[in-house]
């Protein structure tokens, strides 16, 4: 009996220090996982902060009315003499001074007005956004203009331009700053046009649209030049190709009219010339037996 229970706590012994091991084992291996994932969060971060970084310089640059991407093909010489190249170059040029038409504006927006959509549009044309709501006050040396959907307003600064929501919308449609006389709170606001309308393929040129593409001009600002995208291509050409088939259905529909009254009309003709020589007939008959 001495025996047994010496073998049984040699045993217990045994197991209890199996089970320390294996714990020891599991602390060790999660002790390795928990540093490999705090290493990969530790880099993650780096990354983002990274890209984050990289952002705010683009966006401060868009602020200060520098381009965002000091990139230029032209300075690769392999494309000095590239005509393809030297288009692209001057269209990106083009394109980037429409995107900064609001670069170095600050606009103090009053609370009457949208303020998510003039927000997203400010910002994406290079504007800064200012508002009560943001922390800011009306007399804030960097507010250059200030945007009120009121007839009235009491001016708290000299220094920046008074104007209506639309005047942020059509400098933007257009590229260019348009003067603010015509957006003043208490104008009577000029029609709101589009920029992606032809007015040579309509047939009609509004008076303002006049008016802007002068400004425009003036400004060597090329106005946009509109395709048709090539889905609406198809889908027209599918259209009138469809119009084209239903007008040609219709009239071969009203040739076969035609020649079915045409047909009709020669039948009751022949009626008409059987009954006539019926009659006459029966008229010859009676004389020959003298009735």
């Amino acid at each position: 009996e001495a025996g047994a229970d010496g073998d049984d706590d040699s045993e217990e012994e045994e197991h209890v220090k199996a089970s320390k091991t294996a714990g020891k084992k599991s602390k060790a291996a999660q002790s390795a996982q928990q540093r490999a994932t705090e290493s990969r969060i530790a880099s993650l971060n780096k990354t983002m902060g990274s890209i984050v970084m990289a952002d705010k310089e683009a966006d401060d640059k868009i602020d200060m009315g520098e381009d965002a991407d000091d990139s230029n093909v032209l300075e690769n010489e392999a494309f000095a003499d590239d005509e393809q190249a030297k288009r692209i170059a001057e269209h990106s040029k083009e394109m980037q001074a429409k995107m900064n038409v609001l670069a170095g504006l600050g606009f103090f927006l009053s609370r009457e007005v949208p303020f998510e959509p003039l927000e997203f549009v400010i910002r994406a044309f290079g504007g800064q956004v200012l508002s009560e709501d943001l922390g800011h006050s009306p007399s804030d040396a960097r507010v250059t203009h200030f945007v009120t959907d009121r007839p009235h307003v009491k001016k708290v600064s000299k220094q920046c331009e008074y104007v209506q929501p639309q005047w942020v919308f059509d400098s933007v449609n257009f590229s260019i700053r348009l003067p603010v006389d015509r957006y003043a709170p208490d104008a009577t606001l000029p029609p709101h046009l589009s920029p992606f309308v032809n007015d040579d393929a309509v047939g009609y040129k509004p008076e303002y649209a006049e008016e802007l593409a002068k400004l425009q001009a003036a400004a060597n600002v090329e106005p946009y030049q509109m395709e048709m995208p090539q889905l609406r291509k198809r889908m027209t050409q599918k259209t009138n190709d469809s119009d084209a088939e239903e007008d040609s259905d219709d009239d071969e529909e009203e040739e076969d009219d035609e020649d079915e009254d045409d047909e009709d009309g020669e039948g009751v003709d022949d009626d008409e010339e059987q009954d006539g020589v019926a009659k006459s007939g029966d008229a010859d008959a009676k004389m020959q037996t003298g009735e």
